[in-house]
């Protein structure tokens, strides 16, 4: 099942705003999608029928599609999948819990990819490489690093660190964010992507005495007004 992520804003209006849903405003725009949240363990037969009895209250309520887990119980699937039908209600498998199963995993749009077929097979080939300039901060001047757009407080918060580093001469070493008045302590670069592509980012922390332990690698848009990606990592 492919899942846009569009699709959670609107449940999000739908569990902000629940007592609505039967009395729309003539006011407002139409929702293309109205749906019902349903946050139970499916996996016990008693929450599917509890989750079946709902459907019709749903419909009447002027819902067309229900979200919940897709671990169901096996023994519900085909009666939970008939009721929606009845009650034409489209079912949603929230696809961000971790699923063992990748049937059930999100999708992201990719469009005109390159491959290249060579003997028989088609390889995916990158059309667009790119990397972070000066990654490895091998380069530097003090406590400088070269190439990168934006450093956060050089020799006060951030620095070059030349004597524990996880290869080559060299690491950033980011301590005592306090002293930044927002506790800030951040290093970026603009760096060129291609719209419905995959990127992959990857760090080496040493996670050893790190407080706070919940450093942050962000993609943001150019004019910094939104998020493109965003990674907490719990060390």
């Amino acid at each position: 099942m492919n899942c846009r992520r569009i699709r959670f804003l609107w449940l999000l209006t739908l569990l902000l705003l629940p007592a609505y849903a039967g009395q729309p405003n003539p006011a407002a725009p139409t929702l293309q999608r109205r749906w019902l949240f349903v946050w139970r363990d499916l996996s016990d037969a008693n929450e599917v029928d509890r989750v079946i009895v709902r459907l019709p209250m749903a419909r009447a309520a002027g819902y067309n599609g229900v979200v919940l887990s897709p671990n169901l119980a096996p023994a519900k699937a085909v009666e939970l999948r008939e009721a929606a039908k009845r009650n034409g209600l489209d079912l949603v498998a929230i696809v961000m819990g971790n699923s063992r199963d990748r049937n059930y995993m999100e999708g992201l749009p990719v469009k005109d990819a390159l491959f290249v077929v060579r003997d028989g097979v088609a390889v995916h080939q990158s059309d667009n490489p790119t990397c972070a300039a000066n990654g490895d901060f091998e380069e530097f001047t003090g406590n400088h690093f070269a190439r990168w757009g934006f450093q956060d407080d050089e020799g006060v918060t951030t620095f070059v660190d030349t004597d524990i580093k996880h290869g080559g001469k060299a690491s950033l070493r980011m301590e005592s964010i306090g002293k930044n008045q927002n506790r800030h302590c951040r290093i970026m670069q603009v760096i060129k992507l291609q719209p419905n592509r995959q990127y992959h980012i990857s760090v080496w922390v040493k996670t050893e005495g790190m407080a706070p332990a919940d450093p942050e690698v962000k993609l943001l848009k150019r004019d910094s007004e939104g998020g493109i990606s965003f990674q907490t990592f719990r060390a």
